[in-house]
């Protein structure tokens, strides 16, 4: 399902290569069966495989534990991002936008 999104091998392979590339390329195909435009797989697969490094950088090693690293990856990115110090909706906005494909 991958490569009816993405034409460079490379992207495809680091997917894969993701210890949560199965996951991934299995939340694609749904996203797909359920018409979701493309725009929101280019937005949503980079944020997945930053949550995997994200969270297998901080000791995951199974699928089951990723929900515990939730809520710091939000923090984490927010502060990469020069968002965390925002109120209100933008905030809201923001963190929706991450935790909705996670």
């Amino acid at each position: 399902m991958l490569q009816h999104y993405y034409i460079r091998p490379t992207t495809i392979d680091r997917v894969r290569a993701s210890w949560i590339g199965e996951p991934i390329e299995q939340y694609v195909a749904w996203l797909t069966e359920q018409n979701y435009a493309a725009r929101n797989v280019f937005l949503r697969v980079p944020i997945l495989l930053h949550f995997g490094q994200f969270a297998r950088d901080r000791g995951a090693t199974e699928w089951s534990q990723l929900p515990e690293y939730i809520e710091p990856f939000v923090d984490h990115w927010l502060e990469e991002h020069g968002k965390k110090d925002r109120d209100g909706l933008e905030r809201k906005v923001a963190v929706r936008a991450l935790r909705n494909p996670i």
